[in-house]
């Protein structure tokens, strides 16, 4: 309706790639290039008149039925039919609103286009989709009306961890074995396979770095025992049992290192 109104012929493709961008570069911008691609100032003038409607859902179906309801009469029929359902699934009105501006920038929509927004994660939408009664006839030959969405998965999971309704996920490793450098690898490694033959989940730093570094990895994996292999204490022929949640660390010698871990695991 709005193409016929603003009389632009089959410009229908850069018109609505235009308004895509409205909320990305601004009304402006979305003038500017709708002038490159010999739009004319008039149309422009009358596309705008439509997008930069706003208000309640009966306010702006109302002002686009006064616009452009001579050619576009059937568009606004169908946007009041979906409030109707929209009303009789119980959907309150505060979570949906009609936006003229909305053009998803794909050309094969044949009706009402739709986008998802998840309130107060200010990432933009999360769900997009819309009408489309030829695209599966362009493969198979049958008239097949259709309405289909796709969502960002990366989108979705960042606004949920910003409104922290992600589960917190704790690692099922009970002890990080932490070589103090390069040169008690070898020798970590060794502690790791005595930990996992004796069935206690393990995992080894592999990048010797400071303990600040390698504890904080190990607080954050909630890992509740970390297994230093220090120089010092190797030389003694000990290693260091750290507790992450108390901070209390407690030597034991490199025969019974298994033994005392299994002690005080199950008191965790």
């Amino acid at each position: 309706g709005m193409v016929k109104y603003a009389e632009v012929g089959d410009r229908l493709k850069e018109v609505c790639r235009s308004i895509d961008k409205l909320e990305k570069i601004g009304a402006e911008k979305v003038r500017q290039e709708l002038a490159k691609s010999d739009i004319s100032a008039r149309a422009i003038k009358k596309i705008f008149s439509v997008i930069e409607i706003e208000g309640h859902h009966e306010t702006v179906l109302d002002e686009l039925e006064k616009i452009i309801g001579d050619v576009a009469q059937e568009g606004i029929g169908e946007l009041r039919e979906v409030r109707s359902y929209l009303s009789e699934l119980g959907i309150n009105e505060g979570c949906y609103r009609f936006d003229p501006a909305l053009a998803r920038g794909l050309d094969y929509y044949t009706g009402p286009v739709f986008e998802v927004v998840i309130k107060d994660a200010g990432i933009g939408s999360v769900v997009g989709g819309g009408r489309w009664d030829t695209l599966i006839g362009q493969y198979t030959g049958k008239h097949i009306p259709a309405v289909g969405t796709s969502f960002g998965l990366e989108r979705l999971i960042d606004s949920m961890e910003k409104l922290h309704l992600l589960p917190q996920i704790m690692t099922k490793t009970q002890v990080l074995v932490i070589p103090f450098n390069t040169e008690l690898i070898p020798q970590s490694l060794r502690f790791l396979a005595e930990l996992r033959s004796a069935g206690i989940n393990s995992e080894i730093y592999g990048e010797p770095k400071s303990f600040r570094q390698t504890f904080g990895y190990a607080s954050r994996k909630g890992i509740p025992l970390a297994l230093v292999v220090a120089p010092d204490e190797l030389s003694n022929g000990q290693l260091a049992i750290r507790n992450m949640e108390t901070r209390e660390q407690v030597v034991c010698s490199v025969d019974r290192f298994v033994d005392r871990i299994q002690a005080i695991l199950p008191e965790l």
